[in-house]
């Protein structure tokens, strides 16, 4: 049976190994179907690159039994970094998302089009609001890793995560309505 340390770096290299592939795969059929990539193949790759340092990082932290919060001395392994290459990774993916649903029909339908340029605007701005939520002023008067020892910052920690998964389902929900949209329009015209 697999320990806890164990089981998490088996999900993070699956999950990994996952995205290798599907990445792989997507590449593989743009280029043979389309003979080029496109914006949101960028922002794929984007997202797999900030990936796969989370399972080294899952990895490392196992193997030395250490906590991503603990304030480890190591730049790497503290919660900031996991926090850049998790949202980035995750950003990037919602990004590639709107830039291909752009490109399958939406700039063709005036409304839907301003829609979309508003939930490109939201994502992008909610990206950047999620830092607002760590404590900058901590980080730049004490340095990163002295801060994350800070007890004081410990506390704000679950609201913070609580707002950037609020962030997290609203931008994809304003997202996936756009796949919707463009579904029934293109359904309503083929009737």
């Amino acid at each position: 049976m697999l320990q806890n340390a164990d089981g998490d770096q088996a999900g993070a290299w699956l999950i990994a190994t996952i995205e290798t592939i599907a990445l792989a795969a997507r590449l593989y059929v743009r280029y043979w179907r389309f003979t080029r990539f496109y914006w949101d193949d960028f922002f794929c790759v984007v997202g797999w690159a900030f990936s796969i340092p989370l399972a080294v990082q899952t990895t490392l932290t196992s193997d030395r039994h250490i906590l991503l919060d603990s304030g480890a001395d190591s730049l790497f392994l503290g919660r900031p970094m996991t926090q850049f290459l998790f949202y980035t990774s995750l950003w990037s993916i919602k990004i590639s998302f709107l830039i291909f649903f752009r490109r399958i029909g939406i700039s063709a339908l005036e409304n839907l089009r301003k829609y979309w340029i508003g939930v490109f605007c939201f994502t992008i701005l909610t990206y950047g609001l999620i830092w607002t939520l760590n404590p900058l002023t901590c980080w730049a008067k004490k340095g990163l890793m002295e801060c994350e020892r800070d007890p004081s910052n410990h506390r704000m920690r679950p609201i913070s995560f609580s707002i950037a998964t609020m962030f997290d389902i609203l931008t994809d929900c304003l997202s996936e309505l756009l796949l919707f949209v463009v579904a029934k329009a293109n359904a309503s015209k083929s009737w």
